[in-house]
């Protein structure tokens, strides 16, 4: 009988967390017919569940990092929309000053 490899633990974990099961020493050691020792087994699980980890950890960094660029470009758009808001104002008061002074002047308004 061969010895187990790490590539055959980690195929074997992966299926049954693809299924939902949280794999052990016991269910990884049935998914492989009952081969591997428990000292083995325990070794790439143990590595396994670090990849997994980091692998969440890696996921999350890469969250925080868009959500951090989510937010800058929210508080951009809130910038310029804040700008074309007072730029409307400002053009409105200079149009209602010209007209004070040119009463033939019409202003129409748009959005």
């Amino acid at each position: 009988m061969s010895a187990i490899t790490r590539q055959e633990v980690f195929a074997a974990a992966n299926m049954l967390a693809a299924q939902g099961d949280m794999p052990s020493i016991l269910s990884v050691r049935k998914a492989l017919g009952n081969r591997g020792s428990e000292s083995t087994l325990q070794k790439y699980l143990k590595e396994w569940k670090a990849n997994l980890l980091a692998s969440a950890a890696a996921g999350c960094v890469f969250c925080s990092e868009a959500a951090s660029h989510v937010h800058q470009l929210q508080e951009e758009v809130d910038f310029y929309r804040n700008t074309i808001v007072k730029l409307k104002l400002e053009l409105y008061d200079n149009l209602v000053q010209l007209r004070g002074t040119h009463p033939h002047i019409k202003i129409h308004a748009t959005n």
